[in-house]
C-alpha cells in the first residue's frame, strides 16, 4: 500500500453520461497532499477512470479545496473542465459525492 492510499479516502462513481470517475479526498495536513496544494485545507480530486494510464487512479481532471465544495454544498452539477461534456458531474452523482464528503468531514478537516 502506497502512502497515497494510506492517507486518502476514495469513492468510485459513474455519471449519468456513463463516465466513471474516482473521487479522492485528501485530509488537511496529509503527507499524500500534492505539492501544489495548500496543506491547511482538505482537497477533493477528480480522476477520469476510463482507459487513461496517467496514474493508478486514472487521468486527473481537477481538484478543489474541500471548503469550496462543501460551504455551501454544490447542489447542482459540477463542470470539471469547460468544453468537455464528458468531464462533468451531474446533479444526482454530486448528491452522492456530497453525502460521502459530509460523512468524512471530521477526518478531512481535523475538526
Amino acid at each position: 500500500m502506497s502512502i497515497d492510499e494510506r492517507f486518502t479516502f476514495a469513492i468510485d462513481v459513474v455519471t449519468e453520461a456513463g463516465v466513471p470517475f474516482k473521487v479522492r479526498a485528501i485530509p488537511a495536513g496529509s503527507p499524500a497532499m500534492p505539492l501544489h496544494e495548500d496543506t491547511r485545507f482538505g482537497v477533493v480530486m477528480f480522476y477520469d477512470r476510463r482507459s487513461y494510464a496517467d496514474t493508478d487512479n486514472g487521468q486527473r481532471v481537477r481538484s478543489y479545496r474541500l471548503d469550496t465544495l462543501m460551504n455551501p454544498p454544490v447542489t447542482g452539477g459540477l463542470d470539471l473542465h469547460i468544453g468537455s461534456h464528458d468531464w462533468a458531474i451531474d446533479a444526482q452523482t454530486m448528491i452522492v459525492i456530497n453525502r460521502w464528503l459530509e460523512n468524512l468531514r471530521p477526518y478531512l478537516t481535523g475538526a
